[in-house]
């Protein structure tokens, strides 16, 4: 079945999928699940006809009984999972991880200041506000090879 030609062509049937009438996240696999949700979702348009509103449109109870025999219908659900973006789960460990980190210093929980390890990291941010620069044409500023080098936190080493 050509899922196009679903209903007028000028809808785009990504935007009123079943999961979406029904209000069922696409990851909801118990059959109990999936009837409870939709049943949720029929007092709640029963109620309020503009409860539920999908692309400025509500939503019917016949489009939710529609929906509900898509979605208790394992071949018909299977097309439907192609039309409803599965939920992304950004992996979270190391950002939690850098976050406690983070939380642990701002605590004062380390002895002293962190030391600089490097500052290769700042190379490329000067170099772009430098190039910034000279596209705005300023005439009062020289781009020699001094003022684009980095200054060390504690300044150059002088040969004696």
């Amino acid at each position: 079945m050509n899922l196009w030609c679903r209903g007028p062509l000028g809808r785009n049937p990504y935007l009123r999928n079943a999961f979406r009438v029904a209000r069922v996240p696409r990851e909801t696999l118990q059959r109990a699940t999936v009837v409870r949700i939709i049943g949720q979702t029929k007092r709640a348009v029963s109620t309020d006809p503009r409860a539920h509103v999908i692309a400025g449109e509500p939503v019917t109870g016949a489009e939710i009984n529609l929906a509900e025999q898509v979605l208790l219908d394992p071949q018909q659900r299977i097309v439907e999972e192609l039309l409803e973006h599965a939920a992304e789960r950004p992996p979270l460990e190391h950002v939690q991880r850098l976050a406690s980190e983070a939380a642990a210093v701002l605590r004062g929980s380390t002895a002293g200041p962190l030391p600089i390890v490097s500052l290769k990291g700042l190379r490329g941010w000067a170099e772009e506000l430098a190039r910034q620069a000279a596209k705005d044409g300023r005439d009062d500023m020289f781009l020699g090879a001094t003022e684009l080098r980095l200054v060390p936190p504690f300044g150059f080493e002088e040969d004696d």
